[in-house]
C-alpha cells in the first residue's frame, strides 16, 4: 500500500465522524465530546486591537461534558460545510465559549458547533516542519 493510500485510509474514519456529527439532533450533539449544542449568541466582544478584522461572539452553552479547547477549529452543524471559526476561550464553569468568527460566518450563530475532524494538509505540513 502506497504511502498515500495509507494517509487516505487513516483520514476516512475522521471524515465519516464529521458527516455524523454533523447530522445528529440537537439533543444528541449535547452528549458528544466533540460539540457543542444548545448554543445561545450572547454578545459581540470588543475588538482586541483596530487590526482585527473579524468578530469574536460569546455564547452562552449548557451544563454538558466537551473536549473543545482554545484553539480548536469550528463546524457549524446547520448551514455549509465550511470553515466556521476557531475557540478563542472556553469557560466550562461559566458555560461560556468566545469563538473567533470568519468573516462569511460573522452573521451566522449556530445551535451547535463540532471541532473539525479533518485536519487541513497545510497544517500538517507546517506542523511537521
Amino acid at each position: 500500500m502506497t504511502s498515500a493510500r495509507r494517509g487516505a485510509a487513516r483520514r476516512a474514519p475522521r471524515r465519516w465522524e464529521h458527516f455524523r456529527l454533523r447530522e445528529l439532533p440537537l439533543d444528541e450533539l449535547l452528549d458528544e465530546r466533540e460539540a457543542l449544542a444548545g448554543l445561545q449568541f450572547e454578545r459581540e466582544l470588543p475588538k482586541a486591537s483596530q487590526r482585527q478584522k473579524v468578530p469574536v461572539h460569546r455564547y452562552r452553552f449548557p451544563p454538558q461534558e466537551t473536549a473543545l479547547d482554545d484553539g480548536d477549529r469550528l463546524r457549524a452543524t446547520s448551514g455549509d460545510d465550511d470553515y466556521f471559526g476557531r475557540v478563542e476561550r472556553i469557560d466550562l464553569a461559566a458555560g461560556t465559549v468566545d469563538i473567533r468568527k470568519t468573516g462569511r460566518t460573522a452573521d451566522i450563530h449556530p445551535r451547535a458547533v463540532f471541532r473539525e475532524q479533518v485536519v487541513p494538509a497545510g497544517a500538517l505540513e507546517d506542523s511537521l516542519l
